[in-house]
């Protein structure tokens, strides 16, 4: 029943003490994660509550008095201010698989943007292409493009490629579609006799040998960004535009 207060904030970055003044156990507080809390006397403090477990591992509700500054409570609004403040905590923290070493990958990363303005999604990248209204891209380059502009809505569109999501933002100066996204890398296709050769008797990780003799790999991202739709363009064909390989949109209901 303490969990029920009815009210909800959620960090605003993930570095955000959460502290009681009695207990040696504390937790950080990080974006995405969704905790009640209560309005205090102070209109500028909340108190939040959150779990910490102890030496033995048992679970402890506690509560922790906060700066409201640093949540965002029942008058966080969905707009452009809110936004840009977020994806700049976001922007260059490590990719992370599955979460590994408490960093997020693709989907998490869009998930805990979109749940600090209450919008919940699914953990799996498949799942949240289902959440709206489903979009298909085929054609040429320059069909995706006009459906992607003409179609898709800034923040509430995720493009989809096989086991990759990514946030259309909107559009550059030169109108290319950009999207923000947590990526391992691009994928790379190119042929080298010598290193092929070579890859026969040591095989390299991350580099494959495929039957027609060409080289495939990753060129390594490994952080959030923001990119155009068209990034890996222009390197002699040994990286080929990301817009290629996306098949679908999903625009995000309200």
């Amino acid at each position: 029943a303490d969990w029920r207060t009815g009210s909800y904030a959620m960090p605003l970055s993930d570095q955000i003490p959460l502290t009681h003044p009695d207990s040696p156990y504390a937790v950080t507080g990080k974006m995405g994660m969704v905790l009640p809390y209560e309005k205090l006397e102070d209109p500028n403090m909340l108190t939040a509550y959150y779990v910490s477990a102890d030496e033995n591992r048992n679970a402890h509700l506690l509560k922790a008095e906060v700066d409201k500054n640093h949540f965002a409570s029942d008058d966080y609004t969905f707009d452009g201010a809110h936004l840009k403040q977020l994806i700049s905590q976001l922007i260059g923290r490590p990719y992370g698989w599955g979460g590994y070493l408490e960093n997020r990958d693709c989907s998490s990363m869009i998930r805990d943007l979109m749940a600090t303005f209450k919008f919940w999604l699914p953990r799996d990248s498949g799942d949240q292409l289902k959440v709206g209204n489903v979009v298909e891209l085929t054609g040429s380059l320059e069909d995706k493009l006009e459906v992607i502009t003409s179609q898709g809505i800034p923040f509430r569109t995720i493009l989809r490629k096989k086991g990759h999501n990514m946030l259309y933002v909107g559009k550059s100066a030169d109108g290319e579609p950009l999207i923000f996204h947590a990526a391992w890398g691009l994928r790379t296709t190119y042929t080298n006799p010598q290193l092929s050769e070579f890859l026969k008797d040591y095989p390299i990780e991350g580099l494959t040998q495929q039957p027609n003799g060409t080289i495939t790999g990753r060129n390594i991202m490994g952080e959030a960004m923001i990119t155009s739709v068209l990034a890996g363009s222009g390197n002699q064909g040994i990286t080929y535009p990301m817009l290629e390989d996306i098949y679908a949109m999903t625009i995000l209901l309200e």
